[in-house]
């Protein structure tokens, strides 16, 4: 995992993760951008693993999170579990990410405080088909 850079958006506090070159022909795979406005300064990155970010803010905590479809649903529960294990207050998390997972992260999710907003039926990602 490479460190932050002077990489910026304009009106934005950035945290990052980059994505990894893989073996694999293709481009890189993975990688982490949560983006914040000023107005929820103060900020403190409490966890930046290769999947999620934990970031503190003045009034929440944020987890932005993206798991490839290959890793295990036990792996996506025990990241999930040590980010929100690494905030400082338990209250007021928003969970963001592409989890590529069913049915373990929603039984986990449900032993927590957190809430499901979306279910698994309703697309969350919608792209063109390109045909010629």
């Amino acid at each position: 995992m490479r460190e932050e850079t002077a990489i910026s958006t304009p009106n934005f506090y950035n945290f990052l993760v980059y994505a990894k070159q893989t073996r694999e022909r293709g481009g890189p795979s993975g990688g982490i951008t949560c983006l914040n406005k000023p107005h929820l300064a103060h900020f403190e990155v409490l966890l930046r693993e290769e999947d999620p970010i934990t970031a503190q803010t003045r009034i929440c905590a944020i987890i932005a999170a993206y798991f490839n479809p290959d890793r295990y649903a036990v792996d996506v529960v025990d990241r999930l579990s040590r980010a929100i294990n690494a905030l400082q207050r338990k209250e007021g998390i928003i969970l963001a990410g592409d989890f590529n997972c069913t049915m373990a992260l929603t039984e986990f999710l449900n032993s927590t405080t957190l809430e499901i907003f979306n279910r698994g039926s309703e697309p969350t990602f919608c792209a063109s088909v390109r045909r010629e």
